[in-house]
């Protein structure tokens, strides 16, 4: 057995989430390491539950880590370990990076030049608008767009880019159960141009638990989130709290005062915690300014 394996069976063990896997490994030494322990031995470690460690002593009779590895092998998933140098160096760079990723279609070099966009399923004609004028216009310049595959603005996000680039999708499911579903179609033209992502297993269904845990991937794997329109609670506004947790510039498009969609915009850039954008240029302009900057840092060091 390989380590990566190892780490496909970790992952299919429930209640242990990617943060403790990482703990676990840094103590043991490898994925390898963890699946020779006894349940006494894990439950010594503060951060392992004993059911936890009881089910992953007996991983050899479980049965679901198997049906993952065939379904990976027989719809063509590319498994992308953290130790891998294909997986994505930014999201290396959060503190709870998911250890495994699965991939249908390809991530490239080219996507470390990446921007985040973001919103609401309940988008405005505006918000529409916006999503597409920014979206398509990124994608043209070199940007990879990176959303969560959800109705409203991440759609409308991820079909522009196709018109003129790359777009990554960030599952907050297993790659067998896209959601939503009227998506499907868009999915497949995605992993043409681009890649669907997931930390989670192949047959793992959409949680409200799991969209959270997505959204720290959507934001840390790409240099920049845009959140183009949503309300001050929603999942949206918790990608951009991610992005700032993750020290990556966050911008939003200004709304209406008066309309509640916009309401999560307009608090981040009153309290100056996002930039105010109002095209696509804006946002390359900034990343333009901040390479130069630090290259003459750099250079007058």
């Amino acid at each position: 057995m390989e380590e990566l394996e190892a780490l496909i069976i970790l992952n299919n063990i429930s209640g242990l989430g990617a943060s403790t896997l990482r703990i676990l490994i840094e103590h043991f030494g490898s994925a390898l390491k963890i699946l020779d322990l006894s349940g006494a031995e894990l439950s010594k470690h503060q951060r392992v539950k004993t059911e936890t460690a009881h089910r992953i002593a007996s991983w050899e009779g479980n049965n679901v880590w198997k049906k993952d590895l065939f379904l990976v092998d027989k719809h063509q998933i590319d498994l992308i370990s953290y130790t891998d140098s294909r997986y994505p160096k930014r999201l290396l760079e959060i503190s709870d990076f998911p250890l495994v990723l699965y991939v249908k279609g390809k991530l490239n070099s080219d996507d470390q030049h990446s921007i985040a966009i973001v919103g609401t399923r309940m988008a405005s004609d505006y918000g529409k608008t916006m999503a597409t004028e920014i979206s398509r216009s990124l994608a043209q310049m070199g940007f990879t767009i990176v959303s969560g595959l959800a109705r409203g603005i991440d759609t409308v996000a991820q079909e522009s880019a196709l018109f003129t680039g790359r777009t990554v999708s960030i599952m907050g499911s297993g790659l067998m159960s896209i959601y939503p579903p009227e998506n499907m179609e868009l999915a497949e033209r995605i992993i043409k141009n681009g890649a669907i992502v997931s930390e989670f297993p192949m047959e793992s269904l959409p949680d409200k638990r799991h969209f959270p845990q997505r959204n720290r991937i959507v934001s840390g794997i790409t240099m920049g989130t845009v959140l183009i329109e949503a309300p001050i609670k929603s999942g949206a506004m918790n990608t951009m709290l991610k992005a700032q947790s993750q020290g990556r510039p966050i911008f939003a498009v200004p709304g209406r005062a008066d309309v509640e969609s916009y309401k999560g915009n307009n608090s981040l850039i009153k309290k100056g915690e996002a930039r105010l954008v109002e095209s696509a240029q804006e946002i390359a302009e900034y990343f333009d300014d901040l390479f130069t900057n630090y290259q003459g840092v750099i250079n007058n060091g």
